[in-house]
Protein backbone atom coordinates (compact mmCIF):
# COMPACT_ATOMS: atom_id res chain seq x y z
CA UNK A 1 0.00 0.00 0.00
CA UNK A 2 2.89 2.35 1.02
CA UNK A 3 4.11 2.17 -2.73
CA UNK A 4 1.23 2.71 -4.76
CA UNK A 5 -0.30 5.81 -6.11
CA UNK A 6 -3.68 6.75 -4.87
CA UNK A 7 -5.46 5.94 -7.60
CA UNK A 8 -3.91 2.00 -7.59
CA UNK A 9 -4.60 1.43 -4.04
CA UNK A 10 -8.06 3.14 -4.92
CA UNK A 11 -8.61 0.43 -7.46
CA UNK A 12 -7.56 -2.41 -5.41
CA UNK A 13 -9.42 -1.59 -2.70
CA UNK A 14 -12.58 -1.49 -4.89
CA UNK A 15 -11.66 -4.87 -6.70
CA UNK A 16 -13.12 -8.16 -5.56
CA UNK A 17 -10.15 -9.43 -3.60
CA UNK A 18 -9.62 -10.37 0.37
CA UNK A 19 -6.85 -7.39 0.71
CA UNK A 20 -6.98 -4.44 1.04
CA UNK A 21 -9.86 -4.20 2.81
CA UNK A 22 -11.89 -2.40 5.81
CA UNK A 23 -9.24 -3.00 7.82
CA UNK A 24 -6.45 -0.95 5.69
CA UNK A 25 -8.74 1.60 4.44
CA UNK A 26 -9.61 2.34 8.60
CA UNK A 27 -5.57 2.40 9.00
CA UNK A 28 -4.54 4.48 6.48
CA UNK A 29 -7.44 7.19 7.91
CA UNK A 30 -5.58 6.87 11.27
CA UNK A 31 -2.48 7.82 9.76
CA UNK A 32 -3.80 10.63 7.81
CA UNK A 33 -5.45 11.73 11.50
CA UNK A 34 -1.57 11.49 13.30
CA UNK A 35 -0.17 13.38 10.49
CA UNK A 36 -2.82 15.90 11.32
CA UNK A 37 -2.74 16.32 14.98
CA UNK A 38 1.45 16.60 14.05
CA UNK A 39 0.59 18.94 11.87
CA UNK A 40 -0.99 21.43 14.42
CA UNK A 41 0.82 20.00 17.22
CA UNK A 42 3.57 21.79 15.17
CA UNK A 43 1.84 24.78 14.78
CA UNK A 44 1.36 25.41 18.54
CA UNK A 45 4.62 26.59 19.85
CA UNK A 46 6.04 29.67 21.10
CA UNK A 47 4.65 31.84 23.88
CA UNK A 48 1.40 32.05 23.53
CA UNK A 49 1.46 27.61 24.44
CA UNK A 50 4.82 27.94 26.69
CA UNK A 51 2.54 26.26 29.18
CA UNK A 52 1.65 23.51 27.46
CA UNK A 53 5.02 22.97 26.17
CA UNK A 54 5.10 19.23 27.27
CA UNK A 55 1.67 17.93 26.41
CA UNK A 56 2.51 19.39 22.76
CA UNK A 57 6.31 17.72 22.51
CA UNK A 58 4.14 14.54 23.58
CA UNK A 59 1.57 15.03 20.44
CA UNK A 60 4.24 15.29 18.17
CA UNK A 61 6.00 12.13 19.44
CA UNK A 62 2.77 10.48 19.67
CA UNK A 63 1.73 11.43 16.06
CA UNK A 64 5.01 10.53 14.29
CA UNK A 65 4.89 7.16 15.76
CA UNK A 66 1.39 6.27 14.90
CA UNK A 67 2.34 7.61 11.49
CA UNK A 68 5.50 5.00 11.21
CA UNK A 69 2.49 2.42 13.60
CA UNK A 70 2.12 0.24 10.54
CA UNK A 71 6.27 -0.52 9.16
CA UNK A 72 7.33 -0.13 12.67
CA UNK A 73 4.51 -2.18 14.53
CA UNK A 74 4.29 -5.66 14.25
CA UNK A 75 3.21 -6.98 10.68
CA UNK A 76 2.31 -10.43 9.34
CA UNK A 77 1.20 -12.19 6.44
CA UNK A 78 -2.27 -13.72 5.38
CA UNK A 79 -2.34 -16.84 4.25
CA UNK A 80 -2.39 -15.11 0.42
CA UNK A 81 1.38 -13.23 0.83
CA UNK A 82 -0.40 -9.58 1.92
CA UNK A 83 0.72 -7.43 4.76
CA UNK A 84 -1.86 -7.44 7.81
CA UNK A 85 -1.25 -5.31 10.93
CA UNK A 86 -0.92 -7.50 14.03
CA UNK A 87 -2.26 -6.48 17.91
CA UNK A 88 0.82 -5.81 19.65
CA UNK A 89 0.02 -5.68 23.45
CA UNK A 90 0.18 -2.82 24.98
CA UNK A 91 0.61 -0.04 22.33
CA UNK A 92 -2.88 1.04 21.91
CA UNK A 93 -2.83 1.46 26.02
CA UNK A 94 -0.21 3.53 25.92
CA UNK A 95 -1.96 5.88 23.22
CA UNK A 96 -4.67 6.43 24.77
CA UNK A 97 -3.32 7.00 28.43
CA UNK A 98 -1.57 9.68 26.52
CA UNK A 99 -4.53 10.74 24.81
CA UNK A 100 -6.74 11.02 28.32
CA UNK A 101 -3.74 12.96 29.85
CA UNK A 102 -3.64 15.83 26.84
CA UNK A 103 -7.14 16.38 27.51
CA UNK A 104 -7.46 18.84 30.23
CA UNK A 105 -4.04 20.80 28.60
CA UNK A 106 -6.09 20.75 25.27
CA UNK A 107 -8.99 22.24 26.65
CA UNK A 108 -6.97 24.66 28.79
CA UNK A 109 -5.16 25.41 25.57
CA UNK A 110 -8.69 26.34 23.63
CA UNK A 111 -9.80 29.28 26.91
CA UNK A 112 -8.77 32.49 25.89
Amino acid sequence: MQHQTIGDYLETLAARVPAPGGGAAAALHAAQAAALLGMVARYTTGEKYAAHADVVADLVTASDRWQAGGEAGALGRDRLGHRRRCPSPGRGGDALARTARSRPAAAAARQP
